[in-house]
C-alpha cells in the first residue's frame, strides 16, 4: 500500500471516529489521499455527517465520490460507553470515467464489504485502546501496547484494504487451462482488461503463455470477482505441431545432450543468439553427436529467433581458422561458470532445462521460453515503432502494454533484458523518459 510522495492515488480506505475532544479525527488513513493535503483531508471529515445512526451512504468532495459506512463500538473511555466510527471508501470521479466502470454496481458491491469491515472492527476488543491513545497521548496506555493493538488493527484493515482495492487495479490470479492440450497454468489477469459493464469480456491468451497454443478465454463479473467461463480454440492462427516436429529429438537425443553439453555451453549460446551474434559451438564430440548439438540448438530456437550457427570438432578449424573469423566461438571444452550478473536470466532458462528430470518435457519448457522471450521482445519493438521510435517511452507505458498483450508483469530488471534483445536483435534503439531527463541533469551539472 506504499506509494510514492508525488503518485495520484486512484483510491483509498480512510477509516476515522469521533474524538471526544476535537470532533471527527483520523484513525487510519493508509496512504496519502489523491494528494490532498492535511487541510482537505480535514475538510473531508468536517463535511461528512456523523448523525449517530448506523447507516452507509455517499458524499461527494472534490472530485472524489466517498462511499461511508457509520457505525459504533462499546468504548469503557467513552462517556456515552459509544465511540462512533466512520469507514470511508474514497475513489476518483474522473477514475471512474477513465475506466468505464458501472458506478452503481461499484458502490453497491463495496457497500457490503464495508459493512463486514465494520462488524470485525465491533469484535476487535483492543480498537477502544488505540482510539483512547489518539485521543490522548499522554494517557497511562504504554506505547508498546498501543504499537501492539495498533499491528494487530492494521493486519484487519490490510485485508479489507486488498478486498476493497477497483476490480479495474487488480492482478487476479486466474488459473487457466488451454482446451486443446489441457495444460493448466496460473497467471495474472490485469482488471482494467475487463468490460465492467458489460460484465463479460473475450481476451485472447497468446502463444507459448500457457503452453505451444494460443486460444481464447471468456471472462465474467460475479460478484464484483473476475472469474473464467468458456475456454475455447483460436481457429486457424497458429500451426506450431507442423514446424516444430520437423526437428525432433528422440528422447536418447536429449539424455546424451544434458549429459555432455555444459550448462555454461547453453548459457552462453542462449546469449549470444537473443543478441544475434553468429556462432561457432566447439567440442570433442564426434560429427553425428555434434549434428544432434546442432539440431537442439536449431529446435529450441525454431519458430522465433533466427539464428546462425555451426557445431565442429575442435580438431576441424585448426586446419583453417580464418574460415571462422566472424564467428563468436564458444567451447565446450571444460567447465567456466558463468558468473556475470548480465547472463542472469540465461542461467535461470538454462538450470530450469538440467534441473528437470522429465527429458522430453524439458526440451518442450526450453523452447516455450525462448519463444515467449522472442514474443515479448517482438512486443516491445512493435510498441516502440508505433510510438515512433524517435520519441522516448514511458517505463509504466510499456510495462502496461506487456501486461494486457502477454497477460505478465515484467519487472525493471526483466525490462532491461528484453530492451537490450530489441536493440541488438531487431536493431531498435529504445531510449526512456526517465533515463533522457537523468541524461539531461547529469549534463546540466557538467557530468
Amino acid at each position: 500500500m506504499e506509494t510514492q510522495k508525488n503518485e495520484i492515488l486512484n483510491w483509498n480506505l480512510l477509516l476515522s471516529f469521533f474524538n471526544q475532544r476535537k470532533g471527527p479525527d483520523i484513525l487510519f488513513k493508509g496512504v496519502d489521499l489523491n494528494n490532498i493535503e492535511e487541510s482537505e483531508l480535514d475538510a473531508i471529515l468536517q463535511n461528512l455527517d456523523y448523525n449517530f445512526e448506523e447507516e452507509t451512504f455517499i458524499f461527494g468532495f472534490r472530485k472524489n465520490l466517498i462511499l461511508n459506512y457509520l457505525f459504533n463500538i462499546y468504548s469503557d473511555f467513552a462517556r456515552s460507553k459509544q465511540v462512533l466510527i466512520m469507514i470511508s471508501y474514497i475513489i476518483r470521479e474522473d477514475y471512474i470515467r477513465e475506466q468505464n466502470i458501472d458506478t452503481l454496481r461499484l458502490m453497491e458491491s463495496k457497500k457490503r464489504i464495508l459493512k463486514e469491515f465494520g462488524e470485525e472492527l465491533k469484535n476487535m476488543v483492543n480498537l477502544p485502546i488505540v482510539i483512547r491513545k489518539i485521543e490522548d497521548p499522554g494517557c497511562n496506555i504504554s506505547v508498546s501496547m498501543f504499537n501492539e493493538y495498533k499491528e494487530d488493527f492494521y493486519k484487519i484493515y490490510r485485508n479489507y484494504y486488498e478486498k476493497l482495492e477497483p476490480i479495474s487495479e487488480v492482478l487476479k490470479k486466474l488459473k487457466i487451462t488451454c482446451p486443446i492440450c489441457k495444460t493448466s497454468k496460473e497467471i495474472d489477469i490485469p482488471g482494467r482488461i475487463v468490460n465492467f459493464k458489460k460484465g463479460l469480456t473475450t481476451i485472447p491468451i497468446p502463444q507459448h503463455r500457457i503452453c505451444e497454443h494460443a486460444f481464447l478465454m471468456c471472462l465474467k463479473i460475479v460478484d464484483d470477482r473476475i472469474k473464467v467461463g468458456e475456454v475455447k480454440e483460436l481457429q486457424g492462427k497458429y500451426d506450431y505441431e507442423a514446424s516444430e516436429y520437423k526437428l525432433r529429438l528422440r528422447e536418447k537425443d536429449i539424455v546424451e545432450i544434458k549429459s555432455y553439453l555444459k550448462p555454461e555451453t547453453l548459457i552462453n549460446v542462449l546469449n549470444a543468439l537473443f543478441f544475434k551474434k553468429k556462432i561457432l559451438v566447439l567440442t570433442r564430440y564426434s560429427e553425428d553427436f555434434n549434428q544432434i548439438i546442432k539440431k537442439f540448438i536449431r529446435l529450441i530456437f525454431q519458430d522465433a529467433f533466427a539464428i546462425s550457427i555451426d557445431v565442429k570438432n575442435s580438431s576441424e578449424i585448426e586446419q583453417d581458422p580464418a574460415l571462422f573469423n566472424d564467428y563468436l566461438i564458444i567451447e565446450n571444452l571444460y567447465e567456466d561458470p558463468v558468473t556475470s550478473e548480465k547472463f542472469y536470466y540465461e542461467k535461470k532458462i538454462a538450470e530450469n532445462f538440467f534441473n528437470n528430470k522429465d527429458y522430453l518435457l524439458s526440451l518442450d519448457n526450453l523452447k516455450h521460453e525462448i519463444s515467449f522471450i522472442y514474443g515479448l521482445s517482438q512486443e516491445i519493438y512493435k510498441f516502440a515503432i508505433n510510438k515512433n521510435r524517435t520519441h522516448p517511452i514511458k517505463r509504466k507505458d510499456l510495462i502496461r502494454n506487456l501486461l494486457d498483450t502477454f497477460l505478465i508483469e515484467v519487472n525493471k530488471n526483466f525490462l532491461s533484458f528484453l530492451v537490450d534483445i530489441v536493440e541488438n536483435y531487431f536493431n531498435t534503439r529504445i531510449e526512456f523518459t526517465q533515463d533522457l531527463l537523468a541524461k539531461k541533469i547529469d549534463e546540466m551539472w557538467g557530468n
